[in-house]
């Protein structure tokens, strides 16, 4: 489980909603019922790196398995480079902070990608975060599980940070795209920070 118990409702939905495109669209039974599990099990208490890390890991270890991932590949070819906006807000001890970003990516395949992840929350200190992270998409380049390392200054000082994140992206004319996303940042001696909004940008 990727979120506390505590998380809000909105967030929770919209985790959910992605684990649902993947408990639809998947045709492999593992894959299926670890969606159903994601999805519908709830685990007290703040879960740590190293739950979050396996997790990830567990998921990735599926994508040998799933079917036509090829020739969805085929049949929507994906752009190698992409670059987007971010617009959200983090949420810090039941209050909810504007945050803007941007990331660049650059997709290997249809399966993994990898990105720059620039932020800047906005708090009586401003936090900002610098991140790398590695993508990887199980049924094709749409959906995104991410994993990613970098620093942040939550409370004026450099922090390292982990993050775990869930993207979809739904494309639209011209190359744009439009990619909801909610993800988990771990920071070294502070307290779990939970970022969501929306991506806008374009695929080169």
């Amino acid at each position: 489980m990727l979120f506390p118990e505590a998380e809000c409702t909105e967030m929770r939905m919209i985790r959910n909603s992605i684990w649902y495109v993947i408990l639809l669209t998947s045709h492999n039974n593992l894959m299926r019922e670890c969606a159903v599990i994601i999805t519908e099990q709830d685990m007290p208490g703040t879960v740590s790196k190293r739950r979050a890390i396996g997790t990830f890991g567990l998921l990735a270890l599926l994508s040998a398995s799933l079917p036509g991932h090829a020739e969805e590949e085929n049949q929507h070819p994906h752009k190698k480079y992409a670059i987007a906006a971010f617009l959200g807000g983090t949420r810090v001890d039941s209050s909810n902070e504007f945050t803007v970003g941007v990331e660049a990516g650059y997709n290997i395949n249809s399966t993994w990608s990898i990105g720059a992840v620039v932020e800047r929350a906005d708090r009586e200190q401003h936090s900002t975060l610098f991140l790398l992270g590695l993508g990887w998409h199980p049924i094709g380049p749409a959906l995104r599980l991410q994993l990613g390392a970098g620093r942040k200054d939550p409370s004026g000082h450099t922090e390292t940070v982990v993050r775990t994140g869930v993207a979809y992206e739904f494309e639209m004319e011209h190359d744009w795209f439009i990619k909801p996303y909610i993800a988990l940042d771990f920071i070294s001696h502070e307290d779990n920070e939970q970022v969501f909004g929306i991506y806008i940008g374009k695929g080169f």
